[in-house]
């Protein structure tokens, strides 16, 4: 389906057949956000950073459509544990979506979601780091080697088992049995993983020969005990923090604000959030 006709056609609204991001012309840009991100011109700005890989003024992106997204540089835990979990229900799937920031970021995208869309907000500016002030992770790789460390130790499986959810199940499941087999034995085995201040959220867990690994790990990265929280398209937020949305968006590079916003404000359309900020002439 061509971009204007899914801009224009109401009843067209089952699923964009085309790549998850496309270059688009102004015109497109400023059709599709007059009609479908007028929210995102209340709310505070969102930008994403594509570190050269596009040049292009003005993109279409659909997260959703495409492969789900591997989490880069390290094991895939924590993403797939996160995105199955109904915990998060509420939040788009990290797997599936515009990994994006508030805050000035010179050279980046500026992102406009599509109304209604859900954006995910965490508390720090970078999801890695957003579960240490509440659960003393250091950073989202030292808790997946946390948990390698743990199946090495206790059950001999050492080295990187995210193939699947269903794996990484299979592994906590053994991880728990050989506890409760040999309690002593695993503590033993694990004493320094709590010593070590790098490990030390998983002392709960080893502390309690009855905790399972899978619910102790859901609990440990739990949304609202670590202050994440989400919210629509459109909302004020503060700070510098990352945010993701799994919502279709236009995606405007820095030199091409004003001519975008100059088109879109012709419009009429309102501006009350940070956008009114940006000088026009």
């Amino acid at each position: 389906m061509r971009l204007s006709r899914y801009i224009l056609e109401d009843s067209q609204w089952t699923e964009y057949k085309e790549p998850r991001s496309k270059t688009i012309t102004l015109k497109e840009a400023v059709d599709f956000a007059v009609k479908r991100c007028t929210d995102a011109f209340n709310g505070t700005i969102i930008q994403r950073n594509v570190h050269g890989a596009y040049r292009d003024a003005y993109r279409f992106t659909d997260p959703m459509m495409g492969g789900a997204r591997v989490s880069r540089n390290t094991a895939n835990y924590y993403t797939l544990i996160i995105d199955n979990s109904p915990r998060w229900a509420k939040y788009p799937d990290r797997s599936r979506s515009l990994i994006c920031a508030i805050g000035n970021r010179k050279g980046a995208f500026y992102v406009f979601p599509e109304n209604g869309s859900r954006i995910g907000v965490c508390p720090y500016w970078d999801f890695w780091g957003g579960f240490y002030r509440v659960r003393s992770i250091v950073d989202l790789d030292s808790f997946n080697r946390t948990l390698e460390n743990l199946a090495c130790k206790t059950i001999g499986e050492c080295g990187r088992f995210d193939g699947s959810l269903e794996s990484i199940k299979t592994v906590f499941k053994k991880i728990d049995d050989e506890k409760m087999r040999n309690y002593t034995g695993f503590t033993e085995k694990t004493l320094r993983l709590y010593q070590d201040m790098e490990h030390i959220w998983m002392k709960p867990y080893i502390a309690n020969q009855d905790k399972k690994l899978y619910e102790f790990v859901e609990e440990t990265l739990d949304p609202d005990i670590n202050d994440f929280e989400v919210v629509k398209a459109g909302a004020k937020l503060t700070g510098s923090k990352e945010v993701w949305t799994d919502g279709k968006s236009i995606l405007v590079r820095e030199p091409f604000l004003k001519d975008f916003l100059n088109e879109v404000f012709k419009r009429k359309v309102p501006k009350t959030g940070d956008y009114r900020k940006v000088p026009l002439g």
